[in-house]
């Protein structure tokens, strides 16, 4: 699902619309049935924003979503509107249906012209690798084996998408060249 916005509206409306349709595509339950929307940052929010929105349901249950804001950063970089599009692309297109175990793409917006830009996703309960001890790093390496076993026969399913990143020969070399002039 993928929801461009024309009209203005505030993020709360936004993000209840998107809900509404996550709980209704994806666990078949009615929009009606949410009594409750709660949205708290993420402690482990790094350059972008990142939210932990948990949806109460009429029957005592929830569903939670990790919510990215790409319109929200610290500083800009080179590229952000395609980082933002190759990371949506990535889990919408090459990750959904792999049994990699990621989390599941739930939906993004693009609305431009009130800086709205965001990635919902299932939420998946863990603490990023980064704040792991070494030792804890083996199971993340295992699961980029696992990753790279999936695509690396396979490459017509990453090769012409115009959106990934190219770490190539190339790559490294220009790389290396624009390290070495800095």
């Amino acid at each position: 699902m993928t929801t461009a916005i024309a009209t203005k509206r505030s993020d709360e409306d936004v993000l209840r619309e998107c809900l509404e349709g996550v709980v209704s595509t994806r666990f078949g339950r009615p929009a009606s049935e949410i009594t409750a929307v709660e949205r708290k940052r993420s402690k482990y929010s790094s350059f972008y924003a990142s939210d932990v929105i948990t949806v109460r349901m009429a029957a005592r249950d929830e569903v939670r979503v990790f919510l990215k804001d790409f319109g929200s950063y610290h500083h800009p970089k080179d590229s952000m509107e395609e980082r933002r599009e190759r990371e949506i692309a990535v889990y919408r297109d090459l990750l959904a249906g792999t049994g990699l175990d990621t989390a599941e793409y739930y939906g993004s917006v693009s609305d431009p012209a009130e800086g709205r830009f965001w990635l919902l996703l299932e939420y998946v309960e863990g603490v990023p690798v980064r704040h792991l001890e070494f030792e804890r790093w083996v199971a993340p390496a295992s699961w980029l084996g696992r990753m790279y076993a999936q695509f690396g026969p396979r490459p017509e399913l990453y090769r012409d998408n115009p959106l990934l990143a190219r770490h190539d020969a190339s790559f490294f070399k220009n790389t290396a060249e624009e390290a070495l002039r800095s």
